[in-house]
């Protein structure tokens, strides 16, 4: 180990000469994980290398994960190691956590291995991340609407947050109306993302037309937003309700007799 490290290089063909050394004595050597950091940091060498020396030792997570550490290695370079090991997404989320990534590069390492949308869930519900980060993560890798209902989905959001989601990404009226199927809400939830999202109202009639809402639902809509009755009346014809639902409607909204 001493003779190796006496072995300073100064120029490619000196580091040619040792990565030539390393590669017919490993075997051999049976090198400790803080063997090769220690080789690795006082030999400068590049990243191509300590993937290579990595992978030729047969090192487990925890082994890479100290490497990377033990090294201050920048974000890409832990991105290129992970790829240059074929890690399983768990290893990433380890690796990740290990390193005490900040949101932005958990973003650089989830679109630098193309993962799927199941896999940036494991790797969001790994890392405990709050809300604001999850639509950080979203907004950073564009993700389609479908995706992001997964999202939601699989970490078991509050309504509170969905609304949170859906504002942070500027969504279309049809992506809420996505969102909303696909959560299950009920009702008095569709209120709170509307009256949230400060909904235009031909944007409610086309929320309560999208989801097939019953007419005891409408009227909870149309009370909870405070509507004006030339707003009801609106809704009403969006809706092509029958008369005595249009009565139903009035009765539960307390109007009064001159209107």
């Amino acid at each position: 180990m001493e003779d190796l490290k006496t072995v300073v290089p100064v120029n490619n063909q000196e580091l040619k000469f040792l990565k030539n050394i390393f590669e017919e004595t490993k075997y051999f050597w049976n090198l400790r994980l803080d063997d090769i950091c220690e080789i690795t940091s006082s030999q400068n060498l590049r990243l191509d290398d300590i993937c290579e020396i990595t992978s030729s030792q047969n090192l487990r997570l925890d082994d890479i994960c100290e490497i990377t550490s033990s090294l201050n290695l920048r974000l890409d370079d832990i991105c290129e190691i992970t790829s240059s090991q074929n890690l399983r997404l768990d290893d990433i989320c380890e690796i990740t956590s290990s390193q005490n990534l900040r949101i932005d590069d958990i973003c650089e390492i989830t679109s630098s291995q193309n993962l799927r949308i199941d896999d940036i869930c494991e790797i969001t519900s790994s890392q405990n991340l709050r809300l604001d980060d999850i639509c950080e993560i979203t907004s950073s890798l564009n993700l389609r609407l479908d995706d992001i209902c997964e999202i939601t989905s699989s970490q078991n959001l509050r309504l509170d947050d969905i609304c949170e989601i859906t504002s942070s990404l500027n969504l279309r009226i049809d992506d809420i109306c996505e969102i909303t199927s696909s959560q299950n809400l009920r009702i008095d939830d569709i209120c709170e993302i509307t009256s949230s999202q400060n909904l235009r109202l031909d944007d409610i009639c086309e929320i309560t037309s999208s989801l097939n809402l019953r007419l005891d639902d409408i009227c909870e809509i149309t009370s909870s937003l405070n509507l004006r009755l030339d707003d009801i009346c609106e809704i009403t014809s969006s809706l092509n309700l029958r008369l005595d639902d249009i009565c139903e409607i009035t009765s539960s909204q307390n109007l009064r007799i001159d209107t």
